[in-house]
């Protein structure tokens, strides 16, 4: 429980800055008292009306489940960066970033943040059902990272119609945890082994986080719709996979012969011990596409292959594959590095897998 508090609240910022500043000879005590708490409600308002768009709210639960900073957390400047391509954020971004550069200037350089600990709740629900992922979070409940009440609660705050912060319930720690609360306030100045995520702390989902330069098996697969795949009247099943590279060239393509409907049938997984590379990030990326296909046979043809932009905002991506007219095409899956390799991708009428 304690280790929780002090990643929720970490210390008092109020007192941080003041040590902060008499280290530096910075702005005076009287003026960070004032000018500190302003900006965190400014921070508050403007992310909280932008968070209406369930998108929005997507977008910040899937970057904090990253962890990219050890924690779950986003800094401010991630999300102007992210938005600021998108012409329907122009606003936004322009009220917004002179606030942040406002706080990461009282803070000497520290970057100002924003704390989602549900995320962690999400993480581990997504590896027992992945649809959840589907779903967009709550309106989330603001709160500032200050001084904490008595019983270590913190004031929470939402908008009214008029779009001004008010006081909506004294958020705990339990309360953080189960339900959609954002954290405004600064990164904690720690040493770099402690800006990463532990290795032992790691969400236990049966799978371990991928190692740099690791083996990666795939050709595991689930099948949900059977008939729909192949019709027993066809008999055997035919599957065949093509992995790709986040700049789209391939990877590992296998055709796995023909195999009885015994190994496919009541959903069962049939792991094909396919050896797909190993994932060194400096060759591979931090992504690979991985696509299914039920082969029928039919006249050769040449499909397009459409890659959605990755998690976190980037390109989109087409290339070409080659199959048959008559070939079922089961979709595709976008996996990252940066997934536990227990991580289930649902594609059309079946699940797929990795392991190491």
């Amino acid at each position: 429980m304690n280790t929780k508090i002090k990643r929720l609240f970490g210390v008092v910022l109020i007192a941080f800055f003041v040590v902060q500043c008499k280290k530096n000879e910075v702005a005076p005590q009287e003026a960070i008292k004032k000018t500190y708490p302003e900006l965190l409600q400014k921070t508050l308002i403007t992310i909280l009306k932008v968070a209406e768009d369930p998108n929005f709210r997507i977008f910040i639960r899937d970057a904090c489940i990253k962890q990219e900073h050890g924690d779950y957390n986003i800094y401010l400047q991630e999300i102007i960066d992210h938005y600021k391509p998108d012409s329907k954020y122009k606003s936004f971004i322009e009220s917004f970033q002179p606030i942040v550069n406002q706080i990461r200037n009282l803070s000497k350089g520290v970057e100002p943040l924003l704390f989602y600990p549900k995320a962690e709740t999400y993480e581990s629900l997504a590896k027992q059902n992945q649809r959840v992922q589907q779903l967009a979070p709550d309106v989330p409940v603001g709160v500032y990272q200050n001084t904490p009440n008595p019983d270590y609660s913190y004031p929470g705050y939402k908008l009214n119609s008029n779009g001004s912060p008010y006081f909506y319930l004294d958020v705990t720690e339990d309360y953080a945890w189960e339900n959609d609360v954002w954290v405004f306030g600064i990164e904690e100045n720690v040493s770099t082994a402690n800006s990463v995520v532990s290795p032992e702390d790691t969400v236990n989902t049966g799978g371990p986080a991928r190692v740099d330069g690791q083996a990666e098996y795939g050709g595991i697969i689930q099948i949900t719709n059977l008939g729909a795949v192949e019709p027993w009247t066809q008999g055997k099943l035919e599957l065949k996979i093509f992995v790709r590279t986040s700049t789209g060239s391939d990877l590992s393509i296998r055709a796995f012969g023909k195999w009885r409907r015994k190994h496919f049938r009541n959903e069962a997984w049939k792991d094909f011990n396919h050896f797909i590379a190993n994932w060194s990030i400096s060759n591979i990326g931090n992504y690979t596409y991985e696509k299914w296909i039920e082969e029928d046979g039919g006249n050769p043809t040449t499909y397009t292959w459409n890659f959605p932009p990755p998690p976190g905002g980037g390109a989109s991506l087409s290339t070409t594959y080659q199959a048959k007219n008559e070939d079922d095409d089961l979709g595709a899956a976008l996996i990252q590095f940066s997934d536990p390799t227990s991580t289930i991708y649902n594609i059309t009428n079946a699940n797929i897998k990795r392991r190491n």
